[in-house]
């Protein structure tokens, strides 16, 4: 399990609102027996905690290991559900789950196929100045994910609409085929009065 270890406490200004924000630089360490090396140790930013919370033990133990296992170089996991259900003898339904969990309490987000970048603003293992490359990175992976989304979404409402519009001019035109039945049977039976008159 991971272990919480408060090591800076600073206050930064959000750049978007104008705030003064005080964050937590959190050390991290895998709770191992042996002795822990350097490349255990991993840098938890504010928030990490409160999110990583709201996991069940299952699911923490498969972002956990996610987290620990990501490439220094890039914030990513490299890896797929099939390994990780065979690693933790779950299924993959559940290994899924915790993803999908993760995804949306923006601890994660998926980069490509077996890649995920684990949120760098929650839990990085490289410099200050590396870090803001991939939050930069990650924010604009979320937006490109979110816009797809919202895209799918807007496709998907509009396919909608234009079912329901199918269905009301289908509705229309049955009916005015029905009119135009009853005004032609009208006009026959005019017709026949007016022969037999």
């Amino acid at each position: 399990m991971i272990k919480e270890h408060i090591f800076e406490e600073k206050e930064y200004m959000d750049t978007q609102t104008g705030e003064v924000v005080k964050a937590k630089t959190v050390g991290l360490l895998e709770d191992k027996e042996e002795q822990t090396k350097d490349s255990d140790f991993f840098k938890g930013f504010d928030g990490l905690f409160g999110q990583f919370k709201k996991l069940t033990e299952a699911q923490q133990d498969i972002i956990e290991y996610m987290m620990m296992n990501s490439n220094e170089k890039t914030n990513c996991f490299y890896g797929n559900q099939k390994e990780l259900a065979k690693k933790f003898q779950v299924s993959r339904q559940t290994t899924n789950g915790a993803i999908q969990s993760a995804i949306a309490l923006d601890l994660l987000v998926k980069k490509n196929n077996h890649e995920y970048m684990i949120n760098p603003s929650l839990f990085a293992r490289c410099t200050r100045q590396k870090r803001m490359y991939f939050v930069k990175e990650y924010l604009a992976l979320k937006v490109e994910k979110r816009s797809l989304k919202a895209i799918e979404n807007e496709l998907k409402a509009l396919e909608k609409e234009i079912y329901k519009e199918m269905v009301a001019t289908n509705k229309r035109l049955d009916t005015y085929l029905e009119i135009a039945q009853e005004f032609s049977k009208l006009k026959k039976i005019d017709q026949n009065k007016k022969d037999s008159d």
